[in-house]
């Protein structure tokens, strides 16, 4: 199913002519508007994008650049400009902020992930986690926006397990560890996982592939799909599960990735090859992110999907899905 099927079915070029426009103003943004980046391009390397593969002229952002850079060298405007805040500990602290588009952004592409999963207007979503993560507020607004009904189940697995039966819930949206928990306790209430009505789980993690998967699967009788909710991308939307189970397809409109060698930085052009992982936000306002380097091993799969959808796939070294 397609939450925007004009956009996720484009044609490449058109694809390819929307990723350079917004390619280009999300450097100027950037160079013009936030101290780190002014600093990172101070060699005018910024306006020199003329074609996409010009990307390549400007240096990479990594996860001890975020660690030691103030968030508020990141941001582009005065805080007043800010909807929200957040901050998640994943090998530090990482503030992120979002003006009212950021947050839009992240759940048209929540829409489109929870859409390829088969969430539709008549499923019943579980919300296992806290709320006060903004990536599982996106979440409910993108399960909302379908349609769906959806039921915030908090952290205490006594009452999840409840919750989950009472309700009829059949999609269950959670990190991996919380998802073991819930299964644990429903034993420990001598309940059979496999017995609860879950049909579908969606996983956040923060690697792109979810060696667990298979487990949790076992012991559902679920489909598992995973979400990859890096904490420095600031979104789960990203990267979403191809419905046919060929790898994640990537969210191009919002993002431009790149395949760089893991001895060096030279960029990898030719397919089949397994690389890690760069990513460059495109329509980031808050705080831009050019050129991170996520410390993800993926291969891009360029050849069209049986799914219909024209996004790039991406494939973990874990394998394909089915």
């Amino acid at each position: 199913m397609f939450a925007n099927e004009k956009i996720e079915c484009m044609s490449r070029d058109d694809l390819r002519d929307l990723q350079l426009v917004r390619l280009k103003k999300a450097v100027s943004w950037a160079s013009e508007k936030s101290a780190f980046y002014r600093t990172k391009f101070a060699n005018g390397c910024a306006s020199q994008i003329e074609k996409l593969e010009d990307i390549e002229k400007l240096p990479f952002t990594s996860l001890p650049d975020i660690l030691a850079t103030s968030p508020f060298d990141f941001l582009t405007l005065p805080l007043s400009g800010v909807l929200r805040i957040s901050c998640r500990n994943h090998t530090g602290a990482v503030v992120k902020m979002y003006t009212n588009g950021d947050i839009a952004r992240n759940v048209d592409m929540l829409t489109r992930a929870l859409a390829a999963t088969g969430v539709h207007r008549a499923s019943v979503v579980g919300i296992l986690g806290d709320m006060s993560d903004g990536q599982l507020l996106d979440l409910q607004m993108a399960a909302e926006v379908i349609g769906a009904t959806t039921v915030l189940l908090g952290e205490d697995m006594q009452s999840a397990v409840e919750l989950v039966r009472l309700t009829g819930m059949d999609t269950l949206l959670a990190s991996q560890p919380l998802v073991m928990q819930l299964i644990v306790h429903a034993q420990m209430k001598n309940i059979e996982p496999s017995t609860l009505p879950i049909k579908t789980v969606v996983c956040l993690n923060e690697a792109i592939s979810n060696p667990m998967r298979r487990h949790i699967s076992d012991r559902l009788q679920t489909e598992v799909h995973d979400l990859f909710a890096s904490t420095e991308l600031g979104t789960a939307g990203l990267f979403y599960p191809c419905g046919k189970g060929q790898g994640h397809h990537v969210q191009e409109d919002y993002c431009y990735t790149e395949l760089i060698e893991f001895s060096g930085a030279k960029v990898i052009h030719e397919p089949g090859r397994m690389g890690e992982l760069v990513v460059t936000m495109l329509a980031a306002e808050a705080m831009p992110l050019i050129r991170y380097r996520t410390g993800q091993a993926v291969m891009r799969l360029d050849e069209p999907c049986g799914c219909g959808r024209a996004f790039v796939r991406l494939a973990t070294p874990f394998g394909l899905t089915r």
